[in-house]
């Protein structure tokens, strides 16, 4: 044991000197504090390096290691993102363990699920596209291909990306890995111009985001809609109020940016011409605020002037992007026109929906910002395409209903394509949910 430890001088979460206890499912040393939150937080064996440890168990450790579980679960891991050895909350150190063991953000899996998704969005992406089915095909108009893509009709599939229509199959991802992802053991300086390099292939390099935050600022405590975007920070009185910012922070002017207590709270606290605490009573939100801003404050100092501008939706300015804010409502998966049937009175009238991840939205007209409700979207959530056909009149109403444990949405499109586009979102967005539920995995070996 005393070999072992020689060998894995340092936690394998916090890197602390003082090795107190071994994950016996992992193969990992541990300090006291961590071992804590794996023992109580991750439900995992935890014993003392005092304790006595049979010969197999030596084996077992000895082929395992700090090391190795953390070129596994750590590959990835951003310049930016939280250091426990800076910021030693318990708060922040329980996120850290759900975010490497269980969630696996900083896995090769997770940053190669990242990857197809960013380079669906990219113009580097469209560029692929364009050239290959240019080749196959002849000429074939850009603005076509790019709402091909919009409409998801390429589909990435076995680190191919593939496309029925053109009969597209070409190795693009794999590719992408090898320049984006190198070899572990790489240099700072390697990794972080890996990191560079795939700044250019996305169209959406940095974190815009988007909610209320809890600020004091002044000695004073409000409520703000926070905005990130354009290089800066606005601070606004409400989501329905965007056009005119009451505060905005340029980044470039932050000079101190770090998690610290407040109260009972952890909070991230800006140092810019002036001092602001940004509070949430969940920690899993204020992280992901502090590591947008992080991000954005890092990029800006290594970019410059090449830092780009991010085109985006203004329609959606007042909408919550934050993925752990309870206000929360999901990306823009479809919109359009639908008759709905009302809950009170069985009439149908035709309203504007917007489906997201998690919820669908109905409003009376295109461009409200107030909705007139809602529906949650779950895993459990039903989608009957049955049509409902009037006895005097045997033409069918492209009827189709989405249903949950409290309620029935019945709705009528205008066609059966409109319509089986509208069941196919749906669909899409459940079992998207579906797959969200099923990803939370402790880490094995």
């Amino acid at each position: 044991m005393e070999q072992l430890i020689k060998n894995n001088p340092n936690c394998a979460d916090c890197e602390d000197t003082e090795i107190c206890g071994v994950n016996m499912q992992l193969g990992i040393f541990l300090c006291e504090k961590c071992s804590l939150v794996h023992q109580k937080l991750l439900k995992m064996l935890i014993r003392s390096v005092q304790d006595i440890f049979q010969e197999e168990e030596i084996s077992f450790l000895s082929q395992k290691g700090n090391n190795k579980i953390n070129l596994n679960l750590m590959k990835n891991i951003m310049p930016w993102t939280v250091n426990l050895k800076q910021n030693d909350f318990p708060q922040v150190r329980e996120w850290m363990a759900e975010a490497k063991y269980i969630h696996q953000i900083f896995a090769r899996e997770a940053f190669r699920q990242q990857i197809v998704h960013d380079l669906t969005k990219s113009w580097y992406y469209l560029d692929e596209v364009t050239r290959e089915i240019t080749r196959i095909r002849g000429p074939y108009p850009r603005h076509a291909i790019k709402k091909l893509i919009d409409e998801e009709k390429f589909l990435f599939k076995d680190g191919f990306v593939w496309h029925p229509a053109f009969g597209i199959k070409w190795m693009l991802v794999e590719k992408v890995l090898e320049i984006i992802s190198p070899k572990p053991n790489m240099s700072d300086q390697v990794l972080q111009d890996a990191f560079m390099r795939k700044l250019n292939w996305q169209s959406y390099p940095y974190p815009h985001l988007r909610g209320y935050l809890d600020i004091i600022w002044k000695n004073t405590q409000v409520r703000k809609w926070v905005v990130i975007l354009d290089r800066q920070v606005s601070l606004f009185s409400s989501n329905m109020q965007t056009s005119n910012a009451e505060i905005s922070i340029k980044i470039e002017d932050v000079t101190d940016l770090s998690l610290v207590q407040f109260e009972t709270k952890i909070s991230i606290r800006i140092d810019a011409n002036e001092t602001f605490l940004f509070y949430s009573v969940k920690v899993d939100e204020i992280i992901e605020w502090y590591h947008a801003l992080s991000s954005c404050r890092y990029l800006i100092h290594n970019l410059g002037n090449d830092y780009p501008s991010l085109e985006v939706d203004n329609t959606e300015l007042h909408i919550c992007n934050v993925k752990n804010s309870e206000d929360y409502v999901g990306d823009k998966i479809h919109e359009g026109f639908l008759k709905k049937q009302g809950l009170k009175y069985k009439t149908s009238r035709n309203r504007w929906f917007i489906l997201r991840t998690d919820y669908v939205f109905w409003y009376a007209n295109k461009n409200d910002k107030n909705y007139k409700n809602f529906l949650k979207i779950t895993s459990s959530t039903n989608v009957d395409d049955k049509d409902l056909i009037d006895p005097k009149d045997s033409k069918p109403s492209f009827h189709f209903k989405i249903s949950n444990s409290k309620r029935n949405l019945h709705m009528w499109a205008e066609s059966q394509s409109e319509k089986d586009l509208w069941i196919e979102k749906f669909t899409n967005a459940i079992n998207g949910i579906k797959e969200r539920e099923t990803e939370n995995t402790i880490y094995t070996w």
